[in-house]
C-alpha cells in the first residue's frame, strides 16, 4: 500500500494521463486505464468498494460470451476477444473519478475538453490540408473507410482526428460537446472559463460535424433534452430543441448535408439488412451467442448482397451485437449493468445532494447520448468509446451508493 503525498501525486498524474489519452489516442488510453487501476489499489481507494447489481450484470455478460467460442471453435483476434474487458474502466470511474475533489475534477475537465478540442482542430486541418505525409504512422490502410466520407470513398476526406477514425471522434466528441455546453450554461462560471468553453464548443463542434456521423448529433440532442426535461423547465427544453433544429438546418445548407439527407432511405435499407443479419445470427445461437468477438467470423452467410468491409464488424446496433455474441444470458447481464448505471445517474441528478453536480449532469447527458447513438452503431466496438462509457457508468453507480 502506498500512502502519503507521493502516492497521491502518482495517482493524480495517471488520472491526468487517462483523461488526455482518452481524448487523443486509443493505445495510450488502454495503458493509462490499467495504471489508474493499479494506482487506485496502491493508494487504498478500492478498499471500501463492494460489488452490486451493476457488477453482477457485467460479469454475467462476460461469462456468457465464452461458451460460443468453444462450441463453434472460432478464433477472434486478440483485439476483438478482449474488447469486453474495457468494462474494467468502470472501476476507474468508481475508485478514482467519483470524487468531491473539485480542483482535481476541474483539471481533469480542462485536460479532457482541451485535448478533445485539439483533436477536433486536427480533424479540421485534415479537411483543409490532408492527407498528410505522416498519416501512414497512424493508419495501416490509407484507403480506410473510416477516414473517407461514406458514399464518396476515395474522393473526399472526413474529419477523423488523431484517432484516424471518424466514428471514434464523433462518439467521444459528443461527450466533449456535452461538457462544453454544460459549462456554458453553468451559473457562477468565470467569464474566462465561459469563453474557453465556447471556443472549445466551436472547434470540437466543427470537427464532429465534419465526421458526418449524423447519429452522434442526434444522441447529443437526446441527452440534452433528457437533462432539460428533468429540470422541469419548459423554456430549457424549447431552447435545446431549437438548437438541435438550427444545427440540422446548418447541415442542410451544405451540399453534402443535402445529399446525406436524400440518402437516408438508402442507408436505412442497408441498416435494416444488417439488423436482420444480426438477428438471424442470434436466432441460430439464442442462449450464449457465438462468443465475444466472433460476430465478424460468423455473420457472413446472413449478410445482405453488397455488404462488405465495415459491415462485417458489427450489426451496427449495440443491443443486437450483445444478443448475437452473448445470447439471451449475456443480453440480460448487459441490460442489467447498463440500466443500473443509467438509472442511478438519473437518480443522482434528480435528487442532487452534496457533491459535484456538474459532473453528474455530464455523466447523464453523455450516457444517454451514447446509448441513443448505439441504436445505429455498435458504440462499444471501439475501445476508446468503451473505456469512456464504462468510466461514466462507474461514476454513476458509485455516486448513488455513497
Amino acid at each position: 500500500m502506498i500512502a502519503g503525498a507521493q502516492g497521491e501525486r502518482a495517482h493524480r498524474a495517471v488520472c491526468y494521463a487517462f483523461a488526455a489519452s482518452l481524448a487523443l489516442f486509443e493505445g495510450p488510453a488502454q495503458i493509462s486505464c490499467v495504471l489508474v487501476l493499479l494506482a487506485a489499489i496502491a493508494t487504498g481507494r478500492a478498499r471500501s468498494w463492494r460489488p452490486g447489481w451493476f457488477e453482477l450484470g457485467v460479469v454475467l455478460w462476460w461469462l456468457a460470451g465464452v461458451p460460443g467460442l468453444f462450441v463453434l471453435n472460432v478464433r477472434p483476434s486478440s483485439g476483438e476477444l478482449t474488447r469486453p474487458l474495457m468494462a474494467l474502466a468502470a472501476l476507474v470511474g468508481a475508485w478514482s473519478l467519483n470524487t468531491d475533489d473539485e480542483p482535481l475534477l476541474g483539471r481533469l475537465a480542462w485536460i479532457f475538453g482541451g485535448c478533445l478540442a485539439l483533436n477536433g482542430a486536427y480533424g479540421l486541418l485534415q479537411l483543409g490540408f490532408g492527407p498528410f505525409p505522416w498519416d501512414s504512422l497512424f493508419l495501416k490502410n490509407p484507403q480506410s473507410g473510416q477516414i473517407w466520407i461514406p458514399n464518396r470513398v476515395y474522393h473526399e476526406l472526413a474529419a477523423s482526428g488523431l484517432y484516424y477514425n471518424r466514428l471514434k471522434l464523433a462518439h467521444v466528441g459528443l461527450t466533449g460537446l456535452a461538457l462544453f455546453g454544460l459549462v456554458l450554461v453553468q451559473k457562477g462560471v468565470s467569464e474566462r472559463t465561459r469563453r474557453a468553453a465556447g471556443l472549445g464548443l466551436l472547434v470540437l463542434g466543427g470537427g464532429v460535424l465534419y465526421t458526418y456521423a449524423r447519429m452522434a448529433l442526434v444522441g447529443l440532442a437526446g441527452g440534452g433534452l433528457t437533462l432539460a426535461a428533468l429540470s422541469a423547465r419548459a423554456k430549457t427544453v424549447l431552447k435545446v430543441a431549437a438548437a438541435g433544429v438550427a444545427l440540422v438546418g446548418l447541415v442542410l445548407l451544405t451540399e453534402y448535408g443535402r445529399s446525406r439527407f436524400l440518402t437516408i432511405s438508402e442507408d436505412g435499407q442497408l441498416r435494416l439488412g444488417l439488423f436482420r443479419a444480426g438477428w438471424r445470427l442470434f436466432l441460430e445461437h439464442p442462449l450464449f451467442g457465438v462468443g465475444h468477438g466472433a460476430y465478424g467470423l460468423t455473420v457472413g452467410p446472413y449478410l445482405p448482397a453488397g455488404a462488405s468491409g465495415v459491415h462485417l464488424t458489427s450489426p451496427h446496433n449495440q443491443w443486437l451485437q450483445v444478443l448475437a455474441e452473448t445470447g439471451l444470458v449475456g443480453f440480460l447481464g448487459f441490460v442489467l449493468a447498463t440500466t443500473t448505471a443509467w438509472w442511478r445517474a438519473l437518480q443522482v441528478v434528480l435528487h442532487s445532494g452534496p457533491g459535484p453536480a456538474l459532473l453528474h449532469r455530464f455523466v447523464l447527458v453523455s450516457m444517454v447520448g451514447l446509448l441513443i447513438t448505439g441504436l445505429t452503431h455498435s458504440t462499444l466496438h471501439h475501445p476508446t468509446v468503451a473505456l469512456l462509457y464504462w468510466s461514466l457508468a462507474g461514476i454513476a453507480v458509485s455516486a448513488r451508493r455513497r
